[in-house]
């Protein structure tokens, strides 16, 4: 499958983050979780072991040797004991949410069918554990400086490269950005970006950072993205909290500070309404 050609500018507004890597023996408190993907695509490297999926579109089970990438559905995944394992969480979106690639169904790969992709990850695994050592911190908040910086960028174009080619060998769909105006681009990338420092703008200042009224800003925001930019980043939260919260290693007060809550009462209670259960109850596997 041939890649569509685009112009530059519209490949430059791709969301394309590594959110996090990390290679592991499975915890035993980590071994039984819920599997959510919380709008990030997931992918995982068994270097020994199995994980066993019960998602919303059947039962999958993972063997030593093959890759992973679950997929968007849900459920729960179950990790044998002593799995040992490589974990990468990345985005790769248009503005708005759009997904790059159709991640609709679980993807498989066979053992030594993916060798660019096992390069790029180890080479990012060795990155991760020489220079982003700090526990507890997300990815995305991990002090570097230029040098690394770039080296990190190269490394993850190297990933993301292997990653594209193997979608495309597997025949899934690529699909194109969606039409949106430039100043409602510009206003999800500041929305966005500004939330993962932890800092939560109001609907006024995101207009005035794409150089709108505040009325004529929400208008174009519902016409191209069909929500008021107030629930779409309500969302985005949502989302992010989720994932923090799979992820593990941080508590729940942590998480809500780093989402921008004024206090772990504020966060939980937020996130009970939208949920239907408490954070912490959240990420643990049924039954």
């Amino acid at each position: 499958m041939t890649s569509p050609e685009l112009p530059l500018a519209d490949w430059g507004n791709l969301c394309r983050d590594l959110v996090w890597i990390r290679r592991a023996v499975i915890e035993d408190a980590y071994r039984h979780r819920r599997y959510d993907p919380a709008g990030r695509i997931v992918a995982w490297r068994l270097l020994a072991g199995r994980i066993t999926f019960r998602l919303s579109s059947g039962r999958l089970e993972v063997k030593a040797g093959q890759w992973v990438l679950p997929g968007t559905g849900t459920g729960t995944r179950v990790f044998a004991e002593g799995t040992e394992f490589v974990s990468v969480r990345f985005h790769a979106h248009w503005p708005g949410g759009v997904s790059l690639f159709d991640h609709a169904r679980p993807l498989v790969i066979a053992a030594g069918k993916a060798g660019a992709l096992d390069e790029a990850a180890f080479a990012l695994v060795e990155f991760q554990k020489t220079h982003l050592d700090r526990p507890g911190l997300p990815m995305q908040r991990q002090p570097v400086d230029l040098a690394r910086h770039i080296g990190l960028r190269a490394l993850h174009d190297r990933w993301f490269l292997a990653y594209a080619e193997l979608m495309a060998a597997q025949g899934r769909e690529q699909h194109r950005p969606p039409l949106l105006d430039a100043r409602m681009q510009e206003a999800v990338r500041l929305m966005e970006s500004r939330l993962r420092l932890g800092q939560v703008l109001t609907e006024q200042a995101v207009a005035e950072g794409v150089g709108l009224s505040l009325s004529q800003f929400k208008r174009l925001f519902a016409r191209d993205l069909g929500v008021t930019p107030k629930r779409w980043l309500d969302d985005l939260r949502f989302a992010m909290a989720r994932d923090l919260l799979n992820e593990g290693g941080r508590t729940v007060k942590q998480i809500g500070y780093e989402l921008g809550f004024r206090s772990p009462n504020h966060f939980s209670a937020w996130f009970a309404r939208r949920r239907g259960c408490p954070p912490g109850l959240s990420v643990r596997g049924a039954g």
